[in-house]
């Protein structure tokens, strides 16, 4: 049986080439979007631990021991903190140590030499390095001070710079929640502790991680916290790029499934004849599936052969046009070959179960019906015909090609236009969601992503005092060349201006109704919410104001008020008094600062700052403007938090590189911070939604290919199924011109009423769906598609043509095979 599938094959050897060919780059195309895509989630994961731990979260203070935490993670590592030491001006560098677990979870690397193994041996991270003493090389002896004793130490190791990038809690205090910056040995003595803190590893999915982290939380009274940043920035598309895969692969095994189901229908009906003979000289059913079943064996084995090469190309595209990275785990490899091997098995149950309906359906037909081959037209013709009256020949003779096979027909059609609308609403989604960029923005910062307060008397109480970048540290940033501006928002989010009831004008009151009434200290005071401040110096304020001196603003505030009433009197403000309030935690208990400004002046607009000639920034709440020393002095003013930094156009590398160090090494010492190079920034974010859009545009190709030869098979399978019919029409006077021209206007047929039902969907969508980019932005991709698609189907009626004219008249009318 065997032999004999074999010779059915390679008797008719361009269906045979055709049918691998199609199937090869169905296995080729779904199996290289699967692979490519876990290789990109291996690399999406390896870079997230280097940068943000392995470790699903951390367990502080709590007693307990690792053997018995081991119990309920994978691995845990362990980790202490022995004491902090003032490094520069008001900079603390915590002190601890780190064992080998925690260190392997960290993916804490070395820029040079060792992890301290022995007594007065230190480690340092490379950026507080630089302040304690940036002439201190390894092996050289410094004396710090841990525990109250000064003690005289080697360094041994520089440690790459990983404990900003971190995510701590959200009240955060130096030596008591961060992580070591100067690592010790843990054989010291004075490392000895009984409450202890752990990482505790990364195991599973997020899903799986998270709620097992939730799990050790809750049990040890929330001692610690889940590693957010791993989760929310280094793997926030990891369970995207799982969703996409997955998506795309039922997308196109489900649009490549046309082109099998046609080409295998098609090559079974043509061969009925065969299963005729094979009938009347004695073969049962089971013999015919064997037969059946052996050539899917050798049609999906060639394939496989033909997909193997494709398959490398095609996952190495993917990878490249997307995320640029992308590697293996081999130790994830039985996985991968599993969910291959079932890929590949749903594509052979498929294409035998395609094959076998052939033999199902011959038990329905006489041999003698089997070997003519003649199909008759369906119901729908005579109804199609008889509905519109159909009288000449050429409308009659395409309704009969259309209507031989009315579910091939609204089949065909169907998929022509899911394949166009395919990549118009993959590049719809994936620009819509990428969004527009228009920023001339290189860095920003933050000092601190979260921080905890709690209300108080309705005012916001820090637990604990935030991190800042010192004016100083800012100073010095402003100084490097190349720097065009620093945007920067002061920390004074737990400081509340206070305002008389008596003054309080129609915008103002407006403003505190929008934003929620909240009564200050004393019942004729109430607090102005959703308040923005800003420090400057006096350029910064002769950008923003002009007609009167820095001088005489120093000691004041400057308050503008967006209002578009233009009967306002917040002018009568000027020369009154405006108090602002900040109340805080000390040793004891909760103190408070309350100082009064007399207001300088207000300006009935947003502030605007002028970055460059075209760019500006609008802060469009109500903004209190004070001088930068009078802001030091009073206690409101401990820092800023956020910075946006400016740089100018055309600068050498060697400029560009000396702003990245400085900036870099600004954040790097401040743990719970976030550092932003926008430019990258872009280019990461877009990442995923590039993949998005590339996975369309190749399901696209994918589906536009084999849907186009299921197309030309369908029209060429009918013309031969209806041979005698063309070859009396050909004896009749009619020429083989004419006859492709039939044969071209049904291709073309299948594209009109394709296209016509995609455009209806298509302008109906975009109406629908609020959209960023303008209908003309995606009404191009659309007519891309369509483009496309009829350059396909033109090439494919070339091929059937050249198919026909090489036939000869007798030819056409033998009724045998």
């Amino acid at each position: 049986m065997f032999k004999l599938a074999l010779k059915f094959l390679f008797s008719r050897k361009k269906w045979l080439i055709l049918m691998i060919g199609s199937l090869a780059i169905t296995i080729a195309s779904v199996t290289s979007i699967f692979t490519a895509s876990e290789a990109i989630k291996e690399a999406l994961k390896v870079k997230a631990f280097d940068l943000y731990g392995e470790h699903t979260g951390i367990l502080t203070g709590i007693y307990e021991t690792k053997e018995s935490l081991q119990k309920e993670a994978n691995m845990v590592g362990e980790y202490q903190l022995i004491d902090t030491i003032i490094i520069d001006k008001d900079k603390l560098a915590t002190i601890g140590w780190m064992d080998n677990n925690a260190i392997k979870l960290g993916h804490i690397k070395l820029l040079e030499g060792k992890f301290p193994k022995n007594d007065k041996e230190v480690a340092i991270e490379s950026a507080y390095l630089q302040l304690i003493d940036d002439n201190w090389k390894i092996g050289q002896k410094r004396k710090i001070h841990i525990n109250d004793k000064e003690v005289n130490v080697r360094l041994v190791g520089i440690i790459k710079n990983y404990s900003a990038q971190w995510s701590v809690p959200i009240n955060l205090e130096k030596g008591v929640n961060d992580f070591p910056n100067i690592f010790i040995s843990n054989k010291l003595s004075y490392t000895e502790s009984k409450s202890k803190n752990f990482l505790i590893k990364f195991n599973g999915n997020n899903k799986k991680a998270t709620e097992k982290m939730e799990h050790l939380l809750n049990k040890f009274n929330q001692k610690g916290m889940i590693n957010e940043k791993l989760f929310n920035k280094g793997l926030i598309d990891y369970d995207t790029i799982f969703f996409l895969s997955i998506t795309f692969q039922f997308l196109t095994l489900l649009l490549s499934l046309f082109c099998i189901v046609s080409l295998f229908s098609y090559f079974n009906i043509e061969q009925n004849h065969k299963i005729a003979v094979l009938k009347a000289i004695g073969s049962n059913k089971l013999k015919l599936y064997k037969i059946y079943f052996y050539q899917c064996l050798i049609i999906f084995l060639l394939s496989l052969i033909v997909a193997i090469p494709l398959q490398l190309v095609l996952h190495l595209l993917i990878i490249d046009q997307s995320f640029k990275q992308g590697t293996i785990n081999t130790s994830n490899i039985f996985y991968l070959i599993s969910v291959i091997a079932i890929w590949l098995f749903l594509i052979f149950i498929i294409i035998f179960f395609i094959s076998t309906r052939s033999v199902k359906k011959s038990d329905r037909f006489s041999i003698n019906e089997l070997l003519s081959k003649q199909m008759d037209p369906s119901y729908l013709y005579d109804i199609f015909t008889k509905k519109f009256n159909l009288k000449s020949f050429t409308k009659k003779q395409l309704a009969r090609q259309l209507f031989i096979y009315p579910k091939q027909l609204i089949f065909t059609i169907l998929i022509l236009c899911f394949t166009i609308l395919l990549i118009t609403f993959s590049i719809f989604i994936q620009k819509e969601a990428a969004g527009i960029w228009d920023t001339t923005q290189e860095y920003y910062l933050t000092s601190q992503e979260t921080y905890g307060y709690e209300t108080i008397d309705n005012f916001n109480v820090l637990k604990n005092q935030g991190l800042t970048f010192s004016v100083e540290d800012v100073k010095e940033i402003e100084k490097i060349p190349g720097i065009l501006y620093i945007d920067k928002n002061p920390f004074m989010v737990d400081v509340h201006p206070l305002i008389h009831s008596n003054l309080i004008t129609p915008s103002i009151r407006k403003w505190i109704e929008d934003y929620g009434s909240v009564d200050g200290l004393n019942n004729d005071k109430e607090i102005i919410p959703n308040v923005k401040y800003t420090i400057v110096n006096s350029e910064e304020f002769n950008e923003i104001y002009s007609g009167k001196e820095y001088k005489d603003f120093v000691g004041k505030i400057l308050l503008y008020i967006p209002s578009n009433n233009r009967s306002s009197n917040d002018k009568e403000l000027v020369g009154k008094k405006l108090s602002l309030i900040k109340k805080y935690k000390s040793n004891n208990g909760f103190e408070t600062i309350q100082k009064d400004f007399e207001i300088f002046d207000v300006i009935n607009k947003p502030l605007v700052k002028k970055i460059i000639d075209h760019h500006k920034i609008q802060n469009n709440e109500i903004t209190i403007v004070l001088d930068e020393q009078t802001a030091l002095k009073s206690g409101l003013f401990p820092g800023y938090n956020e910075l946006g930094i400016y740089i100018q156009k055309n600068l050498s590398t060697r400029e560009y590189e000396n702003i990245d160090h400085k900036v870099t090494g600004l954040i790097a010492t401040i743990p719970g911070s976030l550092f932003q190079n926008i430019p990258e920034f872009i280019k990461e974010d877009s990442k995923i939604y590039s993949l998005t859009g590339f996975l369309g545009i190749l399901s696209f190709f994918v589906a536009s290919i084999l849907t186009v030869i299921s197309i030309v098979i369908i029209v060429f399978s009918k013309y031969n199924l209806e041979k005698r019919n063309w070859g009396i029409y050909l004896s009749l006077g009619m020429n083989k011109k004419q006859i492709i021209k039939f044969l071209n206007l049904e291709i073309q047929t299948y594209l009109f009423i394709s296209t016509i039902i995609s455009s209806i969907i298509f302008i109906i969508g975009m109406i629908i769906i609020n959209h960023i980019y303008p209908f003309s932005f995606y009404l191009k991709y659309f007519c891309l598609a369509i483009l496309s698609i009829s350059i396909f189907l033109i090439i494919g009626s070339v091929v059937l043509g050249k198919i026909i004219k090489n036939q000869s008249i007798s030819s056409i009318l033998r009724i045998v095979e």
